[in-house]
């Protein structure tokens, strides 16, 4: 559901493109939370200093139990972000829910100390509220544009093959092959009843060894690891599965079609899998960090949700 479906109903108001409110002395505007895979219906506060994990855990009281987290402009996490109440947000009751949340947590923001944030995060000097991004904080426009000026500059010097890039390459390359040797092995002892679950460690070696070699994400090199993904596993299939019916004493037209077509579902499952590795690097982008997703959000400033 959009905010825009139920944010003036909760009292927000939309400044450009961020639907914001005060309460008790606080600025508060609703944004996504990315977790992981999720994306959460969330509100976020800026502070004037610095949130401890023991206020952190204080503050899921003061959210009526809701999951909170905290998010950093810079280095210092010193914004609060809480989940919104669970249910449908266009009800009476779950916007009863959410007002609540969001008057309980500013008064306990204020019963730890905490007042809202007037310095801008990227100087430290006083500044007014503006849109940075898709958040909403105290900023110099100075200050937004440099910040810009150096994402850019850092997006076009990450272009290209770097030592990440190559050591992500060469992993891959490794994973799949380790990933490959119990699926070997079943293959060259005819014992095929586990073929494709092992088979299925190619795909996730590889994949890991990508994300263990921290290298930034880029289209080139997610297409690579797909490849070398694809090329393992069905290179690896042309090889197993005449040597499999070979070994069972069968035609590879009998293995394949015949006695319960155990061929055929063995090929028909690792070519599922050769493609797993375009899928499962895109899913990575998830935990990787992304400049030109971060980019974007100050390019799109249409995007209202």
């Amino acid at each position: 559901m959009k905010y825009s479906e139920y944010a003036e109903d909760l009292g927000f108001e939309k400044i450009g493109k961020i639907y914001h409110m005060e309460c008790n002395g606080f600025d508060i505007y609703l944004k996504d939370w990315n977790y992981q895979l999720l994306k959460i219906p969330s509100f976020y506060i800026p502070l004037n200093q610095p949130l401890t994990k023991e206020v952190l855990k204080q503050m899921e009281h003061y959210a009526l139990e809701n999951v909170v987290s905290g998010f950093s402009f810079k280095s210092e996490v010193n914004t609060l972000i809480v989940s919104l109440a669970d249910g449908n947000k266009k009800s009476e009751k779950t916007q009863n829910a959410i007002k609540a949340q969001i008057e309980s947590v500013t008064k306990g923001l204020i019963q730890e100390g905490y007042l809202k944030m007037t310095n801008c995060p990227l100087c430290g000097k006083p500044a007014e509220y503006q849109i940075f991004g898709n958040n909403y904080c105290p900023m110099h426009t100075e200050c937004k544009n440099s910040y810009l000026d150096n994402l850019k500059k850092e997006i076009d010097e990450e272009k290209g093959i770097d030592k990440r890039s190559i050591l992500a390459v060469i992993f891959a390359v490794l994973g799949a092959l380790v990933g490959l040797t119990p699926a070997l092995v079943l293959a060259l002892t005819n014992y095929d009843y586990y073929f494709g679950g092992m088979l299925a460690l190619t795909p996730i070696l590889a994949i890991i060894s990508y994300l263990v070699s921290k290298a930034l994400s880029q289209k080139w090199l997610k297409l690579t690891i797909g490849f070398i993904v694809l090329v393992t596993v069905l290179g690896f299939l042309g090889f197993a599965i005449p040597y499999m019916a070979n070994g069972k004493g069968l035609s590879l037209e009998d293995y394949m079609f015949k006695n319960g077509m155990i061929g055929l579902r063995r090929l028909g499952f690792g070519i599922l899998l050769s493609f797993a590795g375009f899928l499962g690097v895109k899913s990575l982008d998830k935990y990787k960090k992304n400049k030109n997703d971060l980019l974007k959000e100050f390019i799109d400033e249409d995007n209202v949700d």
